[in-house]
């Protein structure tokens, strides 16, 4: 069984701001991602939010790195 980690930079291929996120993947080949953005669009010096970024259009990408099953379950248990 296989786990894995990528981080993903959208530099303009969905929006107007930069973002970078993390996308976990299982053995099942299930992805499930997040990102840090303000919780209200738009306020780069107010609260943030931990977003579900699964589905963020991207454009650079770190490729997937094996992590452990054990790696895989604190990333997983920390959102």
């Amino acid at each position: 069984m296989s786990y894995f980690v990528e981080i993903r930079v959208d530099t303009f291929a969905d929006d107007a701001l930069p973002h970078t996120f993390i996308v976990i993947t299982g053995p099942d080949g299930v992805e499930q991602g997040w990102g840090f953005a303000p919780a209200e669009s738009g306020q780069m010096n107010d609260a943030g939010w931990i977003y579900d970024d699964t589905n963020h259009a991207y454009n650079i990408s770190s490729g997937k790195m094996e992590i452990t099953e054990s790696q895989f379950n604190l990333l997983n248990d920390y959102t």
